[in-house]
């Protein structure tokens, strides 16, 4: 399975094992266990869209277009209202932590819409390490909303977030399954302060997200 080297930007994924991507039957079993339930998300959720929105963010519910499942542009997320609860909740943090660290690092602007497959060496170790900081982003929304109990649940989809980008930027001629990135014992996520007074500022474009089975 992908899984990123916390001491290198890269991946271990490995091309000799490019049809066998699919989780092994325990491992999809242990995986039940690492999500939220719907109620719990739907919860969580409502609390956290006034914690994005107090940051300067809009947010859009919504049925997105064919061929994607939400949006960002630095002063509003779009949420897909066909997606289970709690990918939703995860957009909802997700975005809006993209969209606070463009705020407050204006040269990270660049991986608002990074090319597949242009990402390698070095930048890809910034990326990796842009990433790790929009989880952080992350965590504290997560965190204001009531969360703090469920940091183990947003580590392990943030680092199953990028372990996919990762694998599309490598074999963008593969259709990957998001449920194949979930490990067990992901790094935990810390928590990054978030200025006060942030003003959302917003990009030139407009960042679609392209749906993963």
């Amino acid at each position: 399975m992908p899984t990123i080297d916390p001491t290198h930007g890269g991946s271990h994924f490995d091309p000799d094992e490019r049809d066998a991507l699919e989780a092994p039957e325990s491992t999809r079993r242990s995986a039940q266990n690492w999500h939220l339930g719907p109620d719990v998300a739907h919860e969580i959720y409502a609390k956290a869209k006034p914690v994005v929105e107090a940051l300067g963010i809009s947010v859009v519910e919504a049925e997105m277009p064919e061929g994607s499942m939400g949006f960002v542009d630095g002063e509003s997320v779009g949420i897909d209202t066909r997606l289970e609860p709690e990918r939703q909740l995860y957009h909802l943090i997700h975005f809006a932590a993209h969209s606070v660290h463009w705020a407050i690092e204006p040269g990270d602007r660049r991986f608002a819409l990074p090319t597949v497959g242009a990402l390698e060496g070095e930048e890809m170790d910034r990326y990796v390490a842009y990433e790790k900081t929009v989880g952080e982003y992350a965590a504290t929304i997560l965190i204001q909303a009531g969360g703090r109990d469920h940091l183990e649940w947003l580590s392990r989809f943030a680092r199953a977030d990028l372990d996919n980008f990762i694998a599309i930027c490598r074999y963008p001629d593969i259709e990957f399954r998001f449920e194949s990135f979930l490990i067990e014992n992901p790094p935990e996520v810390a928590p990054r302060a978030i200025p006060e007074g942030l003003q959302a500022i917003r990009l030139g474009h407009t960042v679609n997200i392209i749906p993963s089975a």
